[in-house]
């Protein structure tokens, strides 16, 4: 039998038994009566659990304010914890929490707990007032102002809260709005101490000192409230200087520690005593130290070169606040420098912007960027920060890290930034020599002419008036200034001082050449010769001038200053003839002497740009070329050169290569935009040709060959009225070449068959084609096709 079929029979019985039926029947009345049973005990135990926790709640909160009355603060904040451990909402919880936090001086958390209370009790206005004074006691007057704006917006302030507004403007700068707020106020309705403070800071933003001091004295000995008497501390420290102002300081730290502590620190670090803001800041354990007194500690450590206890200051600053983040950046910072890590040092005082105005931060971003040897525009920055930061010492800081930073880019050969930090440091007006000579060094270098040059020039001039860079630099400007008279002076004189100067010499043979007196000039020449006989300079000067006014001399000198068989003065002697050769229009002498040049010396630019231009073939100016090419790879000669023989060879793959690499060497160059929008017309690339059209049109508008290369660009984008309107303009200004014309009577003709045209204009368009072009087939026939049109039409 199925075994299916055996179950279902066997059930079927026994359901059938009536006791079964009882059976289930009993056991569902039992169950429900179990389930209520367990429900009420469920319920009950809820009850009680609730009434309990109530009874728990309010005997911490009892507790908790017994401890309070009795100034057990610490007992208070445990009982506190309990009450909000079981409901974190306990608005009387919340509310002596931050009675208790302003008790101890921690006035930031205590206004976030205000804030909270607001939220919870929105129409209760003195929450507003409790939150407000803790913002001002915490020093948050910008939170100040932008909440009670919104309560006067509303016509909700109550006059103390309208003291409060003055305070926090009168804080951030806003002298007026204060003055303003403070005669709104009904004297009667405030606090008389905080009142007096208030019209003592007017006083003294006023310029009335004495009346303010007045005050001040009073409300420190006598006003009741802690933050009014540390306030008027702070500012009679500021009357007076030395011990009397370090023994205000220290009674407002007493008065006044969260804050007191932190001014008495800076005040320590100004003048530098750093183991006194050690031992005033470490007795503060971890849990209880602001980020400002954690600041002062790092910058102590790293005054003191104490680079683990700044990495353990790192490890105790809370990072869930942006702060402690700034902070934790700023600390790791110190000791990257200290550990002479100076790419991090940079890289972390950039994101840790908020500490710009402190001056040891500004000190590492200047040490750490001169040791770099960095840009001078940003340390510059950095040191004049540090110097308007007041610090005794800033100006003798600032040199001694910026004057070897500036020999460093004088021996770089960086001169314009030597120029760039040198005239800082000259302008710190501090009479240092060193700065002087080595300004006047990069000037001279640079080559670059300012009224700051000529002022160091006579400043150095006036402490020694034989200095040789001096009267150089004087020389130089005499002839920039176009008093040859002058010149010619102070190139005596600096001969004098310098027997060798190039300058001088060579200044000196001008002058007696434009005179007429040849020999003179000859003779300064070959005296500036002698006395450099290694520099190619007075050679080349010496040899210009026999190629003027002696020619014939030129071989006998080639020959004199190869005598000693060196390979470089050979080379230059080859070079010479070969440009007397040229001269005498010897073209294959000419040739044959460059190549001999070359055979002594690869190093000579003009031999390879020569031999390629008395080259017979496109291969053999190619090899040239490509060989300067290989021995000068960024000289724009020789690439401009090599590109213009590939265009007119047709190469304009390899010419459009060359092209874009001097595009990129010289964005705004002429002839290059010009050429490489043509390469690259012929090669099929019409928009790019048409950018570097507009491009050159753009910058040289009125350039006659701008516009014939621009007027190509738009005929061959069809655009045949633009380019029929430049053509004209190149034809009236008498700029023509056949190729101007050909493309003038190819669009005019193109613009007349364009459909839609029409007929007269048409008609002008194919007569001023044969106008420039009387044997065009094409006009002819166009004209005689619109003509006979016109005939039936008529």
């Amino acid at each position: 039998m199925d075994g299916d079929v055996l179950c279902r029979r066997v059930w079927k019985r026994f359901t059938q038994r009536k006791g079964f039926l009882n059976f289930m029947k009993k056991l569902i009345k039992y169950l429900v009566i179990l389930s209520l049973v367990f429900t009420s005990l469920g319920v009950l135990i809820v009850f009680l659990w609730q009434a309990f926790e109530k009874k728990d709640i309010a005997d911490s909160l009892y507790n908790a304010e017994n401890f309070f009355k009795e100034k057990k603060y610490t007992e208070a904040k445990l009982s506190i914890q309990e009450v909000l451990s079981r409901d974190n909402l306990n608005e009387k919880a919340l509310r002596l929490s931050a009675e208790i936090l302003e008790k101890e001086f921690n006035f930031p958390v205590a206004a976030l707990l205000w804030k909270r209370l607001i939220a919870l009790n929105p129409l209760d206005d003195s929450l507003g007032f409790r939150y407000v004074s803790a913002l001002n006691s915490a020093r948050n007057f910008r939170e100040t102002a932008l909440f009670l704006e919104k309560r006067r917006k509303a016509g909700n302030l109550t006059a103390p809260e309208i003291l409060e507004l003055s305070r926090a403007e009168l804080e951030m700068g806003n002298f007026k709005a204060a003055k303003h707020l403070w005669e709104e106020l009904d004297k009667g309705l405030v606090n008389q101490d905080d009142y007096s403070l208030l019209s003592a800071d007017l006083l003294l933003v006023e310029n009335n000192r004495e009346e303010a001091r007045k005050t001040y004295e009073w409300l420190a000995r006598k006003s009741e409230k802690t933050l009014v008497r540390f306030s008027a501390l702070l500012r009679l420290s500021s009357y007076v200087t030395g011990p009397e102002r370090e023994k205000f300081l220290k009674e407002a730290a007493v008065t006044f520690p969260l804050v007191g502590n932190a001014v008495l620190a800076d005040y320590y670090l100004a003048l530098g005593r750093f183991p006194e803001v050690v031992t005033l800041l470490e007795k503060v354990p971890n849990t209880e130290r602001n980020f400002l007194q954690v600041r002062q500690l790092g910058e102590t450590y790293a005054a003191l070169q104490q680079a683990e206890k700044i990495n353990a200051l790192v490890k105790v600053v809370p990072t869930n606040l942006r702060d402690g983040v700034v902070l934790k950046y700023y600390l790791e910072a110190l000791s990257a420098f200290l550990n002479q890590k100076y790419e991090k040092t940079l890289q972390l005082l950039e994101s840790c912007p908020d500490f710009s105005d402190r001056p040891l931060f500004n000190f590492l971003q200047l040490e750490s960027g001169a040791i770099l040897n960095l840009p001078p525009a940003g340390l510059v920055g950095n040191a004049r920060k540090l110097m308007d930061s007041g610090e005794s010492n800033a100006s003798k800081r600032v040199i001694a890290i910026l004057l070897p930073l500036l020999q460093r880019y004088y021996e770089a050969k960086r001169y314009n930034d030597g120029i760039l930090l040198g005239g800082y440091l000259y302008s710190l007006n501090e009479k240092l020599p060193a700065v002087d000579d080595l300004l006047l060094l990069c000037y001279l270098r640079e080559g670059k002419l300012d009224p700051q040059f000529t002022e160091v020039t006579q400043k150095i001039l006036a402490r020694s008036p034989a200095d040789k860079n001096a009267l150089l630099a004087a020389t130089i400007q005499a002839v920039a200034a176009n008093r040859p008279d002058e010149a010619k002076r102070l190139s005596l004189e600096l001969l004098k001082a310098d027997p060798k100067s190039m300058f001088a010499l060579s200044l000196l043979a001008g002058f007696e050449e434009q005179s007429k007196n040849l020999p003179a000039a000859e003779k300064y020449l070959r005296q500036e010769l002698a006395a450099n006989p290694e520099e190619p300079e007075a050679a080349d000067r010496l040899f210009i001038f026999l190629m003027r006014n002696k020619p014939d001399a030129v071989n006998e000198f080639a020959d004199q200053y190869a005598a000693d068989g060196k390979p470089a003065k050979k080379a230059r002697a080859f070079l010479y003839k070969a440009f007397a050769a040229i001269t005498a229009n010897d073209r294959p002498k000419a040739y044959g002497l460059f190549q001999e040049a070359l055979k002594n010396d690869k190093k000579i630019l003009t031999v390879y740009l020569n031999l390629a231009a008395l080259a017979k073939t496109s291969s053999e100016k190619e090899k040239y070329l490509l060989e300067g090419k290989r021995e000068f790879p960024e000289n724009r000669m020789v690439l401009l050169q090599l590109a213009s023989m590939y265009a007119t060879d047709k190469e304009d793959a390899k010419a459009a290569e060359l092209y874009e690499k001097l595009l990129k060497l010289e964005p705004n160059n002429l002839l290059i935009l010009i050429n490489y929008s043509e390469v690259l017309a012929s090669l099929g690339q019409q928009e790019r040709a048409m950018m570097l059209a507009v491009q050159a049109k753009t910058l040289f508008p009125k350039d006659p060959r701008v516009q014939e290369c621009y007027a190509m660009r738009e005929f061959e984008q069809k655009n045949y009225p633009q380019a029929i309107l430049e053509l004209e303009t190149l034809l009236k200004l008498k700029h023509s070449n056949p190729r101007i014309i050909d493309t003038l009577v190819n669009a005019l003709i193109e613009e007349g068959c364009r459909p839609g045209k029409e007929p007269q204009q048409a008609k002008r368009c194919f007569q001023r084609a044969l106008e420039l072009k009387p044997d065009s087939l094409k006009a002819r026939e166009e004209l005689r096709k619109l003509v006979e049109e016109e005939g039936p039409r008529k």
